[in-house]
């Protein structure tokens, strides 16, 4: 439960922050879940439609030393001698980018696999890949970073209606819906 709270937290934080710092040629939606054919579900925690393209961003509000591997299954997460693995984030976002493109099936809009760290962690000994930010600013940043327009005014407005319109409900019953998924129960 605490680590749903934690989670919860560090979207809202970056939520805000986008809410505030991003200008108005930047659409905003959080809690995006996809529901598949098969009834499977992905859940987004924001995605943000602009000119520069379609940023796909998966927040951890982590603590602790991170130790990154690009190319394993897990990361490690570590406070003083006790560590604990977690799913790459950045493959879960692969995955996401996957459910993405299978919501907007009639275009293929350019996409950027964003991965926010928006708590306390630090990374030692380890390559921060440069999809990656440390903070919720340094995300800003990242977005913020990219200058080619990429999206007509008509295909982001296209986008944002298409994933507003074809996404799950942003309801609790999702919510309850994707964790029975994830959980395989």
């Amino acid at each position: 439960m605490m680590s749903a709270l934690k989670g919860f937290i560090g979207e809202m934080k970056l939520r805000l922050a986008m809410f505030f710092l991003l200008g108005s040629q930047y659409k905003v939606l959080s809690n995006v879940t996809v529901k598949f054919d098969n009834g499977a579900t992905s859940q987004i925690d924001h995605v943000v439609v602009s000119p520069y393209g379609i940023f796909v961003i998966e927040v951890k509000n982590y603590s602790g030393n991170i130790t990154i591997n690009d190319n394993s299954a897990y990361w490690t997460q570590s406070f003083g001698h006790t560590s604990y693995d977690f799913y790459n984030p950045l493959k879960q976002n692969n995955g996401h980018l996957g459910a993405l493109r299978y919501l907007l099936k009639s275009k293929d809009y350019p996409m950027i696999n964003v991965l926010s760290f928006v708590g306390r962690a630090t990374f030692k000994n380890s390559a921060i890949p440069s999809c990656m930010a440390t903070s919720v600013y340094g995300t800003i940043r990242l977005i913020k970073s990219y200058k080619d327009r990429v999206m007509s005014p008509a295909d982001i407005i296209i986008a944002y209606k298409h994933i507003e319109t074809r996404r799950m409900p942003n309801t609790w019953r999702t919510k309850r819906i994707h964790l029975k998924n994830v959980r395989g129960s």
